[in-house]
């Protein structure tokens, strides 16, 4: 046996990435099992039940009719795979999540090894198997799990290329990298390091390595590039929800989070229809997703322009927010849950601003000490660049979440770092890097600036999943505490959901009431007007009903349903002609509106 070989033999690590394999599975399983214990488990919100609905559709057998994609397909992609194997399971997709999870903190541990050595592996990948966000995000059907593990090896496979100058490294890349962006969009701010990187290491030998590297970043993405293509004729290299992403960033309505402007709703589904509608009323033409997408991008950027001490406001409340531990969620409130749903994340660690302490307090002690190993800078400058690229937009819990895959490597390096300094009794380098990091702290754990009571908006949720299910008791139970806690945080759904309980009742007088509850809270919900614009038509005022679905059809004019309603009342008049228009109009919103299209049906007698 030769000497490598016997080294190799000796070699601890790779019975430890083993291990630690299945200890992040087991925790992950653990916790999806968990999931399907609670409201949340076979009821996907927002994001989560578009992904699962588009992924049983291709699963089925259906074409993947999405038009130009709004949201990455990726992910449905591979989860449809899944449930065809599994079925329509959402138990299968949340083992999905974990397995690729785990091999996401096997890989983060690799990058770690190639930075600070076994040491430094054995902290990462103990810190990412227990990081309660990631064990989180395994659980529902989104795509986080799959978004961190193309990352991961996105910067194991640029750490491997920067080795050489090989083309077929530096090829291989790109495409993880291409892929990597069709799971997390603004992981496209990320493309330029590795070229950078390259040119800085071997200068003009790193053109031909580049070009290959450009090349797998289109090889990548250009299937999606060419659905958009054929789907509307318009060029949209990945999503065209870019624009509008910006535009929730630097808005009269922006606060740092995912603060929308009162005429979009926030489902993704009728996002896309929300944002078409009112880029085409506001140029008063039809428009291609690319260019909806730039009349969204021009409003963000003409804000900006016209506001710039409102944009440096914003932009420290997005800093604050990016390393701040405060809740900012969007799809599933984590810190609710954990608190009302207990489970294996209880137990975990959950603060990203201590793994971004640790990671800075590594970076700094090994600059002050012999340098910084050009690993730990690739990490830095990624960590740096994939920050910005989020703040350009705004900060929510799961959008940040990927800053952990530079970060936790970092913060892996800082214990053999620390015992390498003090055994060398490098006194200012460990002060100036604790220094470093407890300004970081600081940061992670200060009282949020912008701290918003989101509990009736939780229980306006857990409301929904039950009104979903059918539980009329549950309705009206998590409806009285949205409502004690904050009836303007509940929103409008919420009193239009207890009002058809009590409507199913027989309580006709209640179910008012909360319908004339939410229109006088909610005056510029189109939704809540429809409500009493339907109950008015139940009581025989067809005159009075066709007026309040007018008024709701000016507030929500993309809400199908006012269409079918003003359809109805108008048959019931006898206006046939005003009938067929509503309808048009309603089709010409939502061309796949069913009930719209069986009132076609009907009347042609099929």
């Amino acid at each position: 046996m030769t000497r490598e070989n016997r080294q190799a033999a000796q070699d601890p690590m790779p019975v430890f990435f083993v291990l630690l394999f299945f200890v992040a599975l087991m925790l992950r399983v653990c916790f999806v099992l968990q999931w399907q214990m609670t409201p949340y488990g076979d009821a996907p919100q927002l994001d989560a039940d578009m992904y699962d609905k588009w992924a049983w559709r291709l699963a089925q057998g259906g074409a993947d009719d999405a038009g130009v994609y709004y949201q990455s397909p990726l992910y449905p992609w591979l989860l449809s795979f899944v449930y065809r194997v599994a079925g329509h399971s959402y138990p299968a997709a949340g083992l999905f999540n974990a397995f690729l999870d785990s091999l996401t903190v096997v890989g983060l541990s690799v990058i770690a090894r190639l930075s600070g050595g076994n040491k430094a592996a054995a902290l990462t990948g103990i810190l990412a198997a227990l990081f309660a966000p990631m064990v989180f995000y395994t659980a529902a059907p989104m795509k986080e799990s799959l978004t961190l593990f193309l990352m991961t090896a996105c910067v194991v496979a640029s750490l491997w290329a920067l080795r050489a100058t090989g083309w077929r490294r530096y090829g291989a890349a790109g495409v993880i990298c291409g892929l990597a962006v069709l799971a997390r969009g603004n992981a496209l701010f990320l493309l330029p390091v590795l070229p950078f990187f390259a040119w800085r290491y071997y200068g003009r030998r790193a053109v031909a390595p580049c070009l290959a590297f450009v090349a797998g970043v289109a090889v990548a993405i250009a299937p999606v590039t060419l659905h958009n293509w054929r789907a509307a004729h318009d060029i949209v290299p990945i999503t065209s929800d870019g624009g509008f992403n910006l535009y929730i960033g630097h808005s009269p309505y922006a606060n740092g989070t995912n603060a929308y402007p009162p005429e979009v709703a926030t489902g993704p589904d009728q996002e896309r229809l929300d944002t078409a509608w009112v880029a085409e009323q506001q140029t008063g033409h039809a428009l291609k997703p690319s260019q909806i997408s730039a009349f969204w991008r021009d409003k963000a950027i003409d804000y900006a322009r016209h506001h710039p001490a409102r944009e440096v406001e914003l932009l420290g409340l997005k800093f604050l927010a990016f390393f701040n531990d405060a809740d900012r969620f969007d799809n599933y409130d984590f810190g609710f849950i954990r608190r009302h749903f207990p489970s294996v994340v209880n137990m975990l660690p959950r603060d990203i601003g201590v793994i971004t302490a640790l990671a800075i307090f590594a970076f700094i002690l090994a600059w002050r000490t012999g340098g910084v190993p050009r690993d730990m800078v690739f990490l830095a400058v990624c960590a740096v660049v994939y920050t910005a690229s989020v703040l350009v937009f705004y900060v929510t819990d799961r959008y940040r979440l990927p800053v952990i895959v530079f970060l936790l490597p970092l913060a892996g390096c800082a214990w053999p770092y620390a015992v390498a300094a003090w055994r060398e009794k490098r006194k200012t380098a460990l002060t100036v890097a604790a220094c470093g990091a407890v300004v970081t702290l600081a940061l992670a754990f200060m009282p949020a600036l912008d701290a918003v009571d989101h509990r009736a908006f939780d229980w306006e949720v857990l409301e929904a999943i039950a009104d979903a299910k059918g539980d009329d008791d549950a309705v009206l139970r998590d409806f009285e505490k949205a409502e004690s806690l904050s009836p303007v945080m509940a929103g409008a759904q919420a009193f239009v959901r207890a009002a058809t309980v009590y409507e199913k009742r027989g309580q006709a007088a209640r179910a008012e009431k909360l319908i004339d509850d939410a229109v006088a809270l909610f005056p510029q919900d189109g939704i809540a007007l429809y409500n009493k614009g339907r109950l008015q038509a139940l009581r025989g005022d067809i005159d009075g009903a066709l007026a309040t679905m007018r008024a709701a059809q000016k507030l929500t004019p993309t809400y199908g349903l006012i269409y079918y309603a003003l359809a109805r009342l108008y048959d019931r008049k006898g206006d046939a002609a005003a009938a067929q228009a509503a309808i048009e109009q309603g089709l010409e919103i939502d061309p796949s509106d069913s009930r719209l299209l069986a009132l076609i049906h009907a009347q042609n007698g099929d």
